[in-house]
């Protein structure tokens, strides 16, 4: 168990380097990579957003320079960034500290090996005990009951934010979703999906399976931002750092452990992109497959993972600034919802809704869960 700093050019997934030659990265093996993976826990977090691409992908491209802690026994993974506290004493830190979307503590019994992991940590901050940024922790879950129980000696637990995070329901399919939704709505929906066909407009879906297909949807993604009012405004995914975040993230879900978890659509009018939506899947049978060495020392999956009982987690969707009358972003989420009731994902979760520019959430997801972030602060020895 020990602190390093990971080499993001060679971690499982990333674009392969043929000057490299090689995948693995100190410290972060393939193996240990797929144990951080399968210990999601759909049901208790975040499961796309706790999972390696998301937080690998924020640690690669917002702050490579921190030292990382991970550490995995099979069934329960712990992973860790360096921070500091204002005043320079150490503070564990979730891979992805600004939105606070994943869960560093994961599995049945991650607060055991959180335990385990506890001295080797102090040792290496001279015998001080660090403080811990615990995000993504469903209200009034397990994981925060046994760590309140388990770690009083040490910490006294600080509830720093606890927003609002809302999920739909797939169950029943198509039908039993929108069972679900208000008659408003829906006939709303009727009337844009109507309206869109006698315009003529038509929609892709796509499951990357190689870095070249992640790298060409990706800027077609771009281009279409660009032409959307976020991208005229200099924000979203055509802006660094978020660029280089989401294309990271692409690449992780299309090759590697998480290969196949990818889910991309595009809505074309007359042959042009007009729209795209972007998300993940994680869970269900999603989790515990093989997978193969290619000839490169790439990661290839042994074969297409089911989607069956998963849980997919919207990432970004988009569409020409020009066809906003067509309803385009509703277009796309109603067939994204579509795609994955064939597939018969579980949940589809669409994430934070506090803010008032979110409030759209709420006609298409009814569940709302708080997702608590927790500061656990050193108490004095």
């Amino acid at each position: 168990m020990e602190f390093f700093t990971l080499d993001n050019a060679l971690l499982p997934g990333a674009p392969f380097d043929p000057a490299r030659g090689t995948t693995a990265a100190y410290g972060l093996s393939e193996e240990k990579y797929r144990e951080w993976n399968d210990c999601v826990d759909a049901e208790l977090y975040d499961p796309s957003c706790s999972a390696p691409a998301w937080q690998l992908s924020f640690h690669d491209t917002f702050a490579p320079a921190r030292r990382v802690f991970i550490e995995t026994d099979g069934r329960n993974a712990v992973a860790f960034s360096e921070g500091s506290f204002s005043d320079g004493s150490p503070c564990l830190l979730p891979l992805e500290p600004h939105w606070f979307s994943g869960c560093p503590i994961l599995g049945p019994e991650g607060d055991q090996l959180f335990a385990r992991c506890l001295g080797a940590i102090i040792r290496e901050y001279g015998g001080r005990v660090p403080g811990v940024l615990l995000s993504s922790v469903f209200a009034g879950g397990e994981l925060i009951q046994r760590l309140t129980q388990g770690f009083s000696r040490f910490y006294q637990f600080a509830l720093y934010s606890s927003p609002e995070q809302r999920s739909a329901s797939l169950e029943g399919g198509l039908e039993g979703w929108l069972s679900r939704r208000s008659g408003n709505f829906r006939s709303k929906l009727k009337k844009a999906l109507r309206r869109a066909e006698g315009l003529g407009v038509e929609y892709e879906r796509h499951i990357p399976t190689t870095h070249e297909e992640a790298d060409t949807l990706y800027a077609r993604m771009l281009e279409v931002e660009s032409r959307s009012w976020k991208g005229l405004a200099n924000s979203g995914i055509s802006e660094t750092p978020s660029r280089e975040f989401y294309h990271a993230m692409m690449h992780r879900l299309t090759v590697g452990p998480q290969a196949g978890c990818a889910r991309v659509m595009f809505a074309t009018h007359e042959g042009r992109d007009v729209g795209f939506i972007f998300g993940s899947l994680a869970g269900g049978e999603l989790t515990s497959r093989p997978f193969l060495i290619g000839p490169r020392g790439e990661l290839v999956t042994a074969h297409r993972p089911s989607p069956k009982g998963s849980v997919y987690r919207g990432q970004q969707f988009s569409y020409d600034n020009e066809k906003r009358s067509w309803s385009v972003g509703d277009l796309l989420q109603f067939k994204q919802i579509a795609w994955l009731c064939e597939e018969e994902a579980s949940r589809y979760d669409m994430g934070m809704s506090d803010d008032p520019r979110m409030a759209y959430k709420s006609h298409w997801a009814e569940a709302v869960r708080k997702q608590q972030t927790w500061i656990m602060i050193p108490k004095q020895q």
